[in-house]
């Protein structure tokens, strides 16, 4: 149960089994040397308060799903990183190529290289100093399936070998492409089919036969980074015709869409506060030192709920909530490495575990939380939410119409970044719920 503290030092008449220890207040409530503000529209006898209550506890729950489809993301990702709170996490990219066309190639051409590349995006998660490894494997297996999706836990076998590896420092800020050279063994055979138009680039399900596709993923021997990538991946056949002139050329070959793609998301959570989402699909705040976790990229997400908010009602004859703010605070130390969202957004949970939002502000536009950054003392960096309409319709609400906050990020799961959150009950830099009321006693 929340804390309750008596109103200053002042006994109330009337009912004092109902007004001595009104949820009122927790701490400070408002000071005992201050001046009540009287509401032109109340009675002044009746003793009326403007106050703000910031104690009222919260239940936070950080929550998993079992999997989720990420064969229509629009972006690859690869890499293996430690999160020191959150554990390691590795990905990897499935994808295959369509046949492209290309002009004749007279047989006075050599072949010079196969090249793979990476368009960045810009976005990762790590540690960007050291060297990333990522490994580019050729598939044994056909990305297909009757569902035509695949998942972040779906698997392709990748057993043709490994045709290139990349293991150098990324600049993922500033560097706009990663370039691979793959197996010139496999470069020669490819391109000897391309120049004799051969059987198995003679149609399109001939060339997928022969060709299923690549896998690029991360190396968990280098604790470096996660890095995403443009949808656009080229895989480009170098060539040079010999001539009085050399004429260098290239067949670049283009990726499949989807469902013929998708991001493969392994997380492991051992040896942090939340080992027990390697098993279950949800951990509670109290068994995680009151911390509580939101990362999209793996639809790691928090349920918020306040399970005493009723009792502001016997405050006292008349209760008003005038407004209401959420306010999500990050633990200190969890951005060094780590930044935090630029915007999460707050849906509903209804009954049914379905999402009703994103909630909006008094403009009709989604609120993504308008992240302040304390850059001075760091303790009042800060996500904020209107919730006035949600916490009055939790007022009223019964155990089949009450919902769930739902803290998610944005952008579906092309964000890197991640919060972790101070829940209501932590002693420093908490999260909390700040309710603004009038409240008033009846005089007898």
């Amino acid at each position: 149960m929340p804390s309750q503290t008596v109103l200053c030092t002042k006994k109330m008449k009337g009912k004092p089994g109902l007004y001595l220890l009104v949820i009122i207040f927790l701490t400070g409530l408002w000071a005992c040397t201050k001046e009540a503000q009287y509401i032109e529209t109340v009675s002044p006898a009746e003793n009326p308060y403007l106050v703000q209550v910031d104690t009222i506890t919260g239940s936070f729950v950080t929550f998993r799903p079992d999997s989720f489809l990420t064969s229509s993301a629009s972006y690859g990702v690869a890499g293996y990183a430690k999160d020191p709170l959150l554990g390691s996490v590795y990905a990897a990219h499935y994808f295959r190529y369509n046949l492209p066309t290309w002009e004749d190639i007279p047989n006075t051409a050599v072949f010079d290289s196969l090249e793979l590349v990476l368009k960045l995006n810009h976005v990762y998660t790590g540690d960007s100093t050291v060297p990333i490894r990522l490994l580019v494997d050729r598939l044994s297996q056909a990305i297909t399936n009757e569902k035509g999706a695949f998942y972040n836990i779906s698997k392709v076998e990748a057993n043709g070998g490994t045709l290139g590896v990349f293991d150098a420092v990324v600049r993922p800020k500033a560097t706009d492409s990663i370039r691979i050279l793959l197996s010139p063994a496999f470069g020669q055979e490819l391109f000897g089919h391309l120049r004799n138009r051969s059987g198995v680039v003679s149609t399109a399900d001939k060339f997928n036969e022969y060709f299923k596709g690549l896998r690029v993923s991360g190396d968990s021997t280098r604790d470096a980074m996660l890095l995403q990538f443009k949808d656009s991946i080229k895989l480009n056949v170098h060539y040079t015709v010999k001539a009085v002139f050399n004429q260098a050329k290239t067949i670049s070959f283009s990726k499949a869409g989807s469902p013929n793609k998708f991001n493969q998301i392994r997380q492991n959570y051992t040896g942090t506060r939340w080992a027990d989402l390697n098993t279950k699909l949800e951990i509670s705040a109290d068994k995680t030192d009151n911390l509580y976790a939101v990362r999209e990229f793996n639809r790691v997400r928090t349920q918020i709920t306040f399970p005493y908010i009723k009792n502001v009602l016997q405050a006292a004859d008349y209760v008003k909530v005038m407004g209401a703010t959420l306010e999500l605070k990050p633990m200190g130390s969890s951005m060094e490495n780590f930044p935090l969202p630029n915007r999460l957004q707050l849906y509903q949970q209804l009954e049914d575990g379905t999402l009703a939002g994103p909630m909006s502000n008094s403009t009709g536009a989604a609120m993504g939380g308008d992240l302040y950054i304390d850059k001075v003392y760091g303790k009042d960096t800060r996500y904020t939410y209107d919730v006035s309409n949600y916490i009055l319709a939790q007022l009223a609400a019964n155990n089949f119409t009450a919902t769930k906050l739902v803290v998610t990020g944005m952008g579906g799961d092309s964000t890197l970044t991640r919060l972790v959150g101070n829940s209501t009950t932590a002693s420093d830099l908490r999260s909390r719920l700040v309710l603004t009321l009038l409240v008033y006693k009846k005089q007898s």
